[in-house]
């Protein structure tokens, strides 16, 4: 069966939040028959973890009107690379549509000319080495930029050929909010 809607009580079953069961599934809601909570936190066995809207809106509230876009976080994207160019617009992007009031992506400056066609949010560019990869010099300038930041974001299209793992700790030493990404979390795992 391929469905279009369909209706679990409750809680979401494993099966429907498999990849073949998201697939045959269509759009599904879940609703509340009355089965008391402490019920259902009970069956740990068969319960699967879903997050649906009506979870998200009781935590997305309006903003105040006297608000501007300084008022919600602004988040340093420290991502790309000359072959992964489009990968920190496309976390920008995500940063941005999830509330962030500012977002500035930050790319080794050897890539520059070709992310300032896709920029759609601030870039800034750090040194890099010669080909477009976070370098040794993209540390100290990583080290600098950091903490000025409410939120960091590193990894995305950094690719392989980076000096990631120096830049992955000075980022790390802005003891600031932090998202590990793709080849972000390929440098952690060189080293946990």
């Amino acid at each position: 069966i391929a469905a279009i809607l369909t209706v679990t009580m409750a809680q979401p079953k494993q099966g429907m939040l498999s990849p073949e069961g998201l697939s045959r599934c269509g759009c599904f809601r879940c609703v509340d028959i009355g089965i008391p909570g402490d019920f259902v936190d009970e069956a740990e066995g068969w319960r699967a973890e879903a997050l649906f809207a009506q979870d998200v809106r009781a935590l997305v509230t309006r903003r105040p009107r006297e608000c501007h876009k300084g008022c919600f976080g602004h988040v340093l994207i420290a991502a790309g690379s000359r072959r992964y160019t489009g990968a920190p617009f496309l976390a920008a992007d995500g940063a941005a549509r999830s509330g962030a009031g500012l977002v500035t992506v930050a790319v080794p400056a050897g890539c520059a000319p070709v992310c300032r066609v896709r920029a759609s949010h601030i870039l800034c560019t750090i040194p890099s080495d010669g080909d477009g990869w976070f370098g040794p010099a993209s540390v100290a300038a990583l080290t600098d930029l950091a903490p000025r930041f409410s939120a960091l974001v590193y990894g995305p299209g950094i690719g392989p050929e980076s000096a990631g793992l120096a830049a992955l700790e000075a980022i790390l030493s802005a003891n600031t909010p932090l998202v590990l990404d793709a080849d972000g979390l390929r440098r952690l795992a060189e080293r946990p």
